[in-house]
């Protein structure tokens, strides 16, 4: 703002209207111990630090002065005294510049003396004489105040400054102003600024002090995952570091499972970080509880396990209960603290309840079954039986099985009696002139028309040395007659393609459970529901996987990645396998086809000629298979290793065979022919491969993939129908 003003003209004494500028300078300069202006109270005047200033009594009678000390700043000047001008400095300055618009400058005048607070000091000035006329001039000017933090309140002159990122500015009048900058978890800080350059704003830089630090819990042995509680408040899991905390003392709670909380008071300094890393005590126990008889064992109401159980139990009192089905369950109220710590503790072991089996049948002399186990022949009393649901099964050759299931209640008598029923017919077709076997028991030569009893029958045929396959007959208890059941006698194929030979092996129709039956342990749940499976049709199967050679014969590349003519073919997809089939039906005017799911799998087992194995034709999988154990990490020929009962090879192990089926759940019922789901998202693959552990290469395991899936692990074997 502009506003009319004196300034002044010096006039030299004897030289008329001439006019020049004349220098500021000091005549003297002096301690003055009697004057008490600067220590009295009205008249001292404090610096930002609350010490008495130094008063300097400028003796002039000229007006306008403005004056600097430096960095430790003027901190008041009165110039309304008649003939001076009273200037506060802080004690300690050396050098004073005095500026007039008119006068000029005296730069850096050091004082003769040390400057000492709530002293009193005389400076007399000489200058030139001025005339007054009248001047616009500029009498304000900006401040600029650069803070941090950024968000920090800056207060001026009483006035409280918005801040934009860190910068405030204000305008005003020539003088010397005080501000304050604060901002939370920071220290506060006050200074002086003086306005007075009619050309340049004023900087203020104020980088403030934190006045807050960190709590940081790490994460080592016990404290691993420990809740963090600072003041009550929630604070993180450990390791963690906990948000800025205002400098000074805090309630620090750590809580851990199984371990004694720790509560203690800690002290938060400013720009530092605290660790704090208390030791924490167990308390727990690690115990052992057993029970007699294999009984579930539960604490409040939990399941923990059957006849041991083995674990850590945090302190305090436990319900613990013993289960056995058809027992009187046992209970124990048990206090754990950390002195059981390794104990093993006996708990009681349930008690049955009985009732009584009265189990009769015509005719009588019947193996009885109960549960499973064989106890003995009809007519029998058993007076001590557990309660609850049981199955008995009464069974004698030539007749067929009887079945019942019960719940027997405590001190009841159930009884189960029965007339057991001897069999259906059927016929059964042989080549001519061969004889017909029933059971090992010759019933004929080339057709037996007769009766057989329930349960399952073993029937083969013999000509001139020479045995058909064994088939299963199966008769259910009921009426009526059984399909016929023809006997052949099956061997293998050779075909040439192109100069290669391979060769199909028979596989005789017939029935057999699939799924995990209990010689394939450690099942996965998509083969866990077993179900029986009757393949009513003769087959081939090739005798062992594609080879490298046969598929280039008929595709005229090979994409395997383990080179060798007489190694499986892999790195196909199952669209691929359909691409080389067309191709090779083409050459063979033959239908061959990828076997399905259920046809793989009887075939693996070995057919009707099976024993019960859980790898394709045997117990011990490295004399069958190239597997992850026995590979060294590639595929190998393919026939190296032993065949199963079938003369099939590689059926566990060496690559993956893809099944024709799509992939799916199985079925609990009974199936004939089974192809598998409609439709689907991934085609079945089975056997295992070179980089497959034991359970892959069961021969009931299951897996899958989508129709464009291809690897290093993957093939095929030929199937052919009858």
């Amino acid at each position: 703002m502009m506003k009319q003003i004196l300034s002044f003209l010096l006039l030299w004494a004897g030289l008329g209207l001439g006019l020049s500028a004349q220098h500021i300078s000091v005549s003297s300069f002096r301690f003055d111990e009697y004057d008490l202006t600067a220590n009295l109270a009205g008249t001292s005047v404090e610096d930002q630090n609350g010490n008495k200033c130094a008063l300097i009594r400028i003796q002039t009678t000229e007006k306008g002065f403005s004056f600097d000390v430096g960095v430790l700043g003027v901190q008041k000047v009165d110039d309304n005294k008649v003939g001076e001008v009273w200037v506060y400095v802080p004690a300690g300055v050396r050098k004073m510049t005095i500026r007039h618009q008119q006068l000029g400058t005296l730069s850096n005048y050091a004082f003769p003396v040390n400057i000492v607070g709530s002293k009193t000091y005389v400076m007399e000035l000489t200058t030139g004489q001025v005339q007054t006329i009248v001047k616009k001039a500029v009498t304000q000017q900006y401040v600029s105040f650069s803070v941090t933090p950024a968000d920090a309140i800056v207060e001026f002159d009483g006035d409280i400054l918005e801040t934009v990122d860190g910068t405030a500015v204000r305008r005003k009048a020539f003088g010397t102003y005080t501000y304050t900058v604060r901002s939370r978890l920071y220290h506060p800080q006050t200074g002086q600024v003086t306005v007075d350059d009619p050309k340049n704003r004023h900087e203020v830089r104020v980088e403030l002090r934190p006045a807050y630090g960190y709590l940081e819990v790490p994460g080592e042995g016990a404290l691993q995952g420990a809740r963090v509680f600072v003041d009550d408040e929630y604070a993180g899991t450990a390791p963690c570091r906990s948000d800025r905390l205002a400098s000074g003392e805090y309630q620090v709670r750590i809580v851990q499972n199984l371990y004694s909380p720790v509560s203690e008071r800690v002290v938060v300094s400013d720009g530092q970080t605290l660790r704090f890393a208390p030791t924490l005590h167990a308390d727990f126990a690690r115990v052992t509880l057993a029970v007699e008889g294999g009984a579930e064992i539960w604490i409040d109401d939990q399941r923990k396990g059957a006849g041991s159980w083995t674990d850590i139990l945090a302190s305090g009192d436990y319900r613990v209960e013993c289960l056995l089905p058809s027992h009187r369950s046992t209970v124990r109220e048990l206090k754990v603290d950390p002195t059981m710590d390794g104990r093993t503790i006996r708990l009681d072991t349930p008690t049955p309840i009985y009732g009584s089996l009265d189990i009769n049948s015509t005719p009588a002399g019947a193996d009885i079954w109960l549960d499973g186990v064989r106890v003995g022949t009809t007519p029998m009393l058993l007076p001590e039986c557990l309660v609850g649901e049981h199955t008995v099964r009464i069974s004698k050759a030539g007749y067929g099985d009887y079945t019942r299931t019960f719940s027997l209640a405590e001190d009841a008598t159930e009884e189960v009696g029965c007339r057991l029923e001897d069999g259906r017919p059927v016929v059964i077709a042989a080549p001519a002139g061969a004889d017909i076997y029933v059971d090992g028991r010759r019933v004929g030569t080339g057709r037996f028309e007769g009766s057989l009893g329930y349960g399952s029958h073993t029937v083969y045929a013999a000509l001139d040395g020479k045995q058909t396959a064994t088939q299963t007959v199966d008769v259910p208890q009921g009426s009526g007659s059984l399909p016929d059941v023809t006997l052949a006698f099956l061997g293998p194929q050779t075909f040439h393609v192109n100069g290669v030979s391979f060769v199909m092996m028979p596989v005789e129709a017939g029935s057999f459970t699939m799924g995990a039956t209990p010689e394939m342990e450690n099942p996965r749940d998509n083969e866990r529901t077993t179900h029986r499976v009757t393949l009513t049709r003769n087959y081939y199967l090739g005798r062992t996987e594609v080879t490298q050679a046969l598929w280039r014969a008929v595709m005229g590349a090979n994409p395997s990645g383990f080179k060798g003519d007489e190694r499986p073919v892999e790195n196909v997809s199952w669209e691929d396998c359909q691409q080389f089939l067309q191709k090779l039906n083409a050459l063979t005017g033959r239908t061959f086809r990828l076997p399905t799911e259920a046809e793989w799998e009887y075939a693996a087992r070995g057919g009707w000629k099976g024993r019960g194995c859980p790898y394709s034709g045997s117990r011990s999988l490295k004399e069958v298979a190239w597997y992850g154990g026995n590979s060294n990490g590639r595929t190998h020929d393919v026939g190296t290793k032993q065949p199963n009962e079938l003369g099939l090879y590689d059926m566990s192990g060496n690559v993956w065979e893809w099944c024709h089926d799509w992939y799916g759940s199985y079925s609990r019922a009974d199936q004939t022919d089974p192809t598998g789901p409609s439709g689907g998202s991934y085609r079945v693959i089975r056997g295992g491969g070179w980089y497959c552990n034991a359970r892959y290469c069961r021969s009931s395991y299951r897996y899958y993939g989508t129709p464009d899936t291809r690897g290093d692990g993957l093939g095929l074997r030929l199937c052919l129908s009858e």
